[in-house]
Formats: C-alpha cells, sequence, structure tokens
C-alpha cells in the first residue's frame, strides 16, 4: 500500500507558482525595481494565462528564479543608509 500521496499536476501547481512570482514583483517595486516587475509581471501573465502545463509550470518556475536572483542583485548594490542619532545628554 502507498502511503504517498500523488505529486500535484503542473495545472494544480501554477496557482501557487503565479502567486510566487507576483510576489517577487512586489518586492521588486518595493526596491525601486518598477522596470523590471513590470516585465517579471507581464511575462507571469502570459506564462499562467496560456499554458497549463509542465510547459507553463517551467516558465513559472523560471521567471521566479530571475526574480529572485534581480532582488538579490538589488540587494548587493543597494547602500547602507546609517541614521544619524541624536547626542546622549549629560
Amino acid at each position: 500500500m502507498d502511503d504517498h500521496a500523488p505529486e500535484p499536476t503542473p495545472a494544480q501547481q501554477l496557482p501557487v507558482l503565479y502567486r510566487s512570482v507576483l510576489d517577487l514583483v512586489a518586492a521588486l517595486e518595493g526596491d525601486g525595481e518598477r522596470r523590471a516587475a513590470y516585465e517579471l509581471r507581464r511575462r507571469a501573465i502570459q506564462a499562467y494565462s496560456t499554458r497549463w502545463d509542465a510547459t507553463g509550470r517551467n516558465a513559472l518556475l523560471r521567471l521566479i528564479r530571475e526574480g529572485e536572483a534581480r532582488r538579490a542583485a538589488v540587494a548587493r548594490v543597494q547602500p547602507v543608509i546609517a541614521i544619524p542619532t541624536a547626542p546622549a545628554s549629560a
């Protein structure tokens, strides 16, 4: 007897993957990367609306990797801003 549930089909995985891409889009927008966010969203909509199979799943997985790489690159180049503190009272 097999105790393992069957692996979800690509069609069942797509909504979760699409949501992950949209979360990355929001994060990129928050990072000020509006152009990259727009392009990622555009490509995700195209993949999600046309291919509910392994090809569509792979396209969304690729977009997730691209979005994560873009966020990592942005994090490496953004300067850390030091917030000055008020002098201690004597």
